[in-house]
């Protein structure tokens, strides 16, 4: 039977820049009716089962209670709830090892990141309700279900519907530790602290995937250093050069850097820096490296992305 996956973050749009700054916030209560509105679209195409992600707050119980759709057959997963990115990454694993044909993820870029760990074959159709939302986009919870309803009944829009997306791995003295699928950025000093990145004068270097000057967040420093949009590029800061950036949601700053340089391709790494220091994914801090050279490379294939607007218009094409 055709089937979804739906992945709403509690956590996701919730942290400290939104006292520092002025990020985007959506509560729990509109992540439930988001939820619902996924179920309705999908099931409005004929797709009409769902697995949802647990959480502590119970967010797909409440979305499937306050849910009418003839033949709706939503699961909640039977998953432990560690508040943690952990309940993202094993949501998503099942989910795909289940058969979904595309997950719904409600969440920022972190969430989007740690979802394409968790289901690496499986289109992702990101929703955005985190800070940065470089990666999500701002579609309605209606028409996300509709599409992913779509691929799930009508798996032959697959290829019109969905494009790859390139990542970084990153790697401590040449052994592989994670990967992001929008930036990667060494901070001074090797205790992690609050987990999101806001404050540029804390970094030494930044990576980015596919960079531009109009987003929000590090990538956006990238991007305003490569006016040509490439594939992926880095920066270390430092004095130089001054670009103006939105390093978060009301907060742009004048970061200068030292050194630039361009990532094209599968195995052409850069060192970002030497321990000690604590590596940011996507705008988080993830880790930290006591010792050891800090390196990164373009891996061509991180994650599959859905385009809702390409995938209905197929549908529409096709008559579906």
């Amino acid at each position: 039977m055709p089937r979804i996956g739906i992945i709403a973050n509690p956590a996701a749009g919730k942290d400290v820049r939104r006292l520092l700054g002025h990020g985007l916030t959506v509560d729990n209560q509109e992540k439930v009716r988001i939820v619902r509105r996924v179920l309705l679209g999908a099931a409005a195409v004929g797709c009409r089962q769902v697995l949802l992600m647990p959480d502590s707050f119970g967010t797909a119980t409440r979305a499937l209670a306050g849910t009418k759709a003839p033949g709706l057959q939503g699961e909640v997963l039977d998953l432990p709830v560690t508040d943690t990115s952990t309940d993202t990454l094993m949501a998503a694993r099942t989910m795909q090892s289940r058969g979904a044909a595309c997950v719904v993820v409600l969440g920022g870029d972190g969430t989007a990141r740690v979802a394409a760990k968790g289901a690496p074959t499986t289109p992702l159709l990101a929703i955005s309700t985190g800070t940065n939302n470089v990666l999500p986009s701002f579609v309605e919870g209606t028409i996300a279900g509709m599409a992913a309803g779509l691929l799930a009944v009508y798996p032959r829009l697959r290829p019109a519907a969905t494009r790859g997306r390139a990542g970084l791995v990153v790697r401590v003295d040449g052994e592989e530790r994670d990967m992001a699928l929008v930036d990667v950025a060494c901070l001074r000093g090797a205790a992690i602290g609050a987990r999101a990145v806001w404050d540029w004068r804390a970094v030494e270097a930044i990576a980015a995937i596919a960079p531009r000057p109009s987003c929000t967040g590090l990538s956006s420093v990238v991007g305003a250093a490569f006016a040509d949009r490439p594939e992926a590029a880095w920066v270390r800061i430092g004095p130089g050069e001054a670009v103006l950036a939105a390093i978060a949601p009301g907060m742009v700053a004048s970061v200068t850097l030292s050194d630039r340089g361009l990532l094209s391709a599968e195995g052409n790494a850069v060192a970002l820096g030497q321990g000690p220091l604590v590596v940011a994914l996507d705008g988080e801090r993830e880790f930290a490296v006591r010792t050891g050279l800090v390196t990164v490379e373009v891996r061509p294939q991180c994650a599959t992305l859905v385009d809702a607007d390409a995938t209905l218009a197929e549908a529409a094409r096709l008559g579906l």
